[in-house]
C-alpha cells in the first residue's frame, strides 16, 4: 500500500526531489552492490530550504516482482531504478533525479572538495581512532577534517555510536557540510572545474549544467530531516510498520 491510498505520488513543482545512494559496488563486479546510504534530498525553492530525509536499510518493504523484504535489497536486485521505484510505491513521494557514488571513488570526491569538517562527540572520536589506520588515529572531541579514507569510515560506522539511527544522522550531517562546502564555491568557472573533477566517480542523471545551477544558485537554508516508523515490530529480523511515515526536523 503506497503513502497515498490512491496510488498517487506526492508532487510538488516547486520541489526537485534527488534520490542519493552510496554503493558498495566495485568495478569488475557483476551486479548492483548494496545501498548502505539512501537519501533523499529536496530543493525546496518555495520557501529555500535544502531537506535531507534518510531511508532506513533494513526498512521492510515490498519490492516490486521481489516481494517483501529489506529495503537495501531493492537496490541490489535492480539498481537504481528498482530502489527508486520502490522508494516510491512505498512512500508515494516523486522521485526526480538521482546519483550514486560508490564507496571506491568517494575517497577521491572528498580530496578533490579538500576535506570536509565535521562535529564529533568523544564517542565518535573514540569509535573513529579503532576503526581507521595509525595515521589518521587523531580524532578528538569537536571539530575534525576528514579526508577521503577517514570520511568514508565516518559515514559507515554504526556499532557503539547510535547503531543505524546514528549512522544516518552522520551521514546527513555530513552530506550537509558537503552542499555547504560546494555553494560556498561561487566563481562559475572553479565550480565547474569541480563537478568536471568529481562526475567521473558517479552516477547521475544530473547533467552538468543542472548540477552547476543547483550548486551555484540560491540561498537555501539546509534541514536535516529522518524518516521514522511508527510502531515497529521484530519479523524475521526486519522492521515493520514503516507505512505511517512522519519527517523530524533536525536542527
Amino acid at each position: 500500500v503506497p503513502a497515498n491510498i490512491d496510488g498517487t505520488l506526492i508532487k510538488d513543482p516547486m520541489v526537485l526531489n534527488i534520490m542519493l545512494f552510496g554503493s558498495d559496488e566495485r568495478p569488475g563486479e557483476t551486479g548492483y552492490g548494496r545501498s548502505d546510504t539512501m537519501m533523499l534530498l529536496s530543493i525546496d525553492n518555495r520557501n529555500k530550504k535544502l531537506k535531507l530525509t534518510s531511508f532506513m536499510r533494513d526498512t521492510y518493504v515490498n519490492v516490486p516482482e521481489w516481494g517483501d523484504t529489506k529495503l537495501t535489497h531493492a537496490y541490489s536486485y535492480g539498481g537504481p531504478a528498482l530502489a527508486i521505484e520502490t522508494i516510491e510505491r512505498n512512500f508515494g513521494i516523486d522521485i526526480d533525479r538521482y546519483a550514486v557514488v560508490y564507496f571506491d571513488t568517494f575517497p577521491g570526491i572528498v580530496d578533490t572538495l579538500g576535506g570536509i569538517e565535521v562535529e564529533m562527540t568523544q564517542t565518535e572520536a573514540d569509535v573513529m581512532n579503532e576503526s581507521v589506520g595509525p595515521e589518521f588515529a587523531n580524532f578528538t572531541e569537536g571539530k575534525n577534517t576528514l579526508n577521503g579514507a577517514t570520511a568514508l569510515v565516518y559515514v559507515r560506522i554504526r556499532y557503539g555510536v547510535g547503531d543505524d539511527f546514528g549512522r544516518t544522522q552522520r551521514q546527513r550531517d555530513f552530506m550537509l557540510q558537503v552542499l555547504n562546502k560546494v555553494k560556498g564555491t561561487r566563481d562559475v568557472g572553479t565550480l565547474l572545474t569541480l563537478l568536471t573533477k568529481i562526475l567521473p566517480g558517479v552516477t547521475t542523471n544530473i547533467s552538468v549544467n543542472e548540477m552547476a545551477g543547483l550548486a551555484g544558485g540560491g540561498k537555501h537554508e539546509p534541514i536535516a530531516g529522518m524518516i521514522v516508523g511508527h510502531g515497529f515490530e521484530r519479523v524475521d529480523g526486519f522492521r515493520r510498520g514503516i507505512f505511517r511515515v512522519r519527517v523530524v526536523d533536525v536542527d
